[in-house]
């Protein structure tokens, strides 16, 4: 198992996932990926459910599931081909813009209308390949980094047992 994640980051190949009988390959994460997905997260409510009032906690939460679907788009298609498609995505023709949907609405929209337990089980894979331990060990390696470089700048230095009024 271990060995086959591990040859898969190495060589950096696609992981297929099907949504609605479309698949598409997901390439390992970017930061910028990780900062997009993110992003939608962070709009979900911080506040922890309450599993003996089921029903009505779905139905408060239910406006949230275009958060969770934009998020796993973001996951599937990656931070480099969404901004590749922003950077083209107006396109004028005789004056007229065109509305094609763009890769991320359509694909939101048809994680939107998919069974929820595919979407789950597509989501929790997804996410394990996520590879977000990495990500966490960059952060922390850069925070020990911040935290042992100097806290203080030394102007002018003196030899053992000379004080600075004796320069």
């Amino acid at each position: 198992m271990i060995e086959e994640k591990t040859s898969k980051a190495v060589l950096q190949e696609k992981e297929p996932i099907t949504i609605n009988g479309k698949t598409y390959k997901v390439a390992p994460p970017s930061i910028a990926t990780l900062m997009l997905v993110s992003k939608e997260i962070a709009i979900l409510p911080k506040k922890v459910l309450d599993d003996k009032q089921l029903f009505q906690e779905v139905f408060k939460n239910v406006a949230f599931g275009v958060n969770v679907a934009r998020s796993l788009a973001i996951m599937i298609l990656g931070a480099k081909r969404i901004n590749k498609f922003k950077s083209s995505k107006v396109r004028k023709l005789k004056g007229l813009i065109s509305k094609q949907k763009t890769a991320l609405e359509q694909l939101t929209e048809d994680i939107l209308n998919a069974e929820i337990s595919e979407i789950l089980a597509i989501y929790i894979k997804v996410m394990s390949s996520m590879q977000v331990q990495d990500f966490f060990m960059l952060i922390t390696f850069l925070n020990e980094i911040t935290l042992t470089k100097p806290t203080k700048k030394v102007i002018k230095t003196t030899a053992s047992g000379r004080s600075s009024e004796d320069l």
